[in-house]
Order: C-alpha cells, then sequence, then structure tokens
C-alpha cells in the first residue's frame, strides 16, 4: 500500500474505507491480518484505482499503470520525422472512450482511424481503398478531461459542456 494514494471511498463501520486510507486497506487479506497479499497486482489489467480517472493521452503516458503501444513518444517521433502531420493516418484502438487532448498531439493527425477489434488485413483494405469504412461511433469523444467532469451522465455525447465533443456519437466518415 502506497500512502501517497488515499482512497476517496467513505462507508462507515468498514475498515479501511474511511477515507483517509490508502488503496488496499480494505482488501481482506489486510483486515484478516494475513502473512501477505497475493492480492497486489493488476491480474486482469486497467488501472491503478489512483489512476482511472486518468483518460486523456498525456496523462496516460505519465501514468504508472497505462499502457500506450506504440509510446506516445514514439507516435510524436515519428510524426516529427514526416514533417507534415497531415500525411500521417493514425490508428486507435478504443476499447473505451479516450481523450485526444492537444498537448498529446495526436489531432495532428491528418487522419485517425478508430479500431474495435479489427485485422489488420481489413484495415489496410480500408486504408487502400479496397472496402469502404462503414462503422460508426459507438460513443461521442469529450473534446477535453474537462468535459467529461461537466457531463451530464444521465445525457448522451458532450453538447451541455463548456468544450463539446471532439466527435459526436455516431460519427463517421465513408466514401
Amino acid at each position: 500500500m502506497n500512502p501517497e494514494h488515499i482512497s476517496p471511498i467513505a462507508m462507515d463501520g468498514i475498515e479501511g474505507l474511511d477515507g483517509a486510507s490508502p488503496f488496499g486497506a480494505a482488501d481482506a487479506c489486510v483486515t484478516q491480518g494475513a502473512e501477505s497479499c497475493t492480492d497486489n497486482g493488476l491480474r486482469f489489467g486497467g488501472s491503478l484505482p489512483w489512476e482511472s480517472s486518468i483518460l486523456d493521452f498525456t496523462g496516460m503516458a505519465e501514468s504508472q499503470s497505462w499502457e500506450i503501444s506504440p509510446s506516445l513518444d514514439t507516435i510524436k517521433q515519428v510524426m516529427s520525422e514526416v514533417e507534415d502531420p497531415s500525411k500521417v493516418v493514425m490508428h486507435v484502438y478504443f476499447r473505451q472512450p479516450f481523450v485526444m487532448d492537444e498537448t498529446s498531439g495526436l489531432r495532428e493527425a491528418g487522419a485517425i482511424v478508430a479500431g474495435f477489434g479489427m485485422t489488420d488485413t481489413a484495415l489496410m483494405d480500408v486504408l487502400s481503398g479496397k472496402f469502404s469504412p462503414q462503422g460508426r461511433m459507438p460513443f461521442a469523444l469529450a473534446g477535453t478531461r474537462e468535459a467529461i467532469t461537466e457531463q451530464f451522465s444521465d445525457l448522451p455525447g458532450y453538447a451541455e459542456t463548456s468544450d463539446g465533443a471532439l466527435f459526436d456519437y455516431s460519427f463517421g466518415l465513408s466514401y
């Protein structure tokens, strides 16, 4: 447990969930006094609890548990070597909505292809023009991290926020 990462969860009568204890203080192995905890890793992937609210690429690149592959530094280097970012086609695998923040430089790509689990062959068929893209975004992408915190969770999209959506729900291009 890292005392620098305090869990904000508070539940009366639950040891370790007092709003002042570190993440993990309420784990059964801690509260039951076990010699060691075997549940001390991210077995099923995902982010560490104190990093779960990081949704922008710049924040993920600086985090401990998020992984961007290739790294954001590598992506920026390639875009710099091309010299004209409008000639870069970037494919992003979306397992959830992310924020393509301005600081990351990803918005400068000439084309952003949102992927949801396609083969490389299918992707190349679309990029080469052998097959017309037909998919639509199954969610809206926020323009900024602030738009996510301002958004009314019971309404679709980000129309009520000051920053709005970078791409609206069902956005998609075809030719």
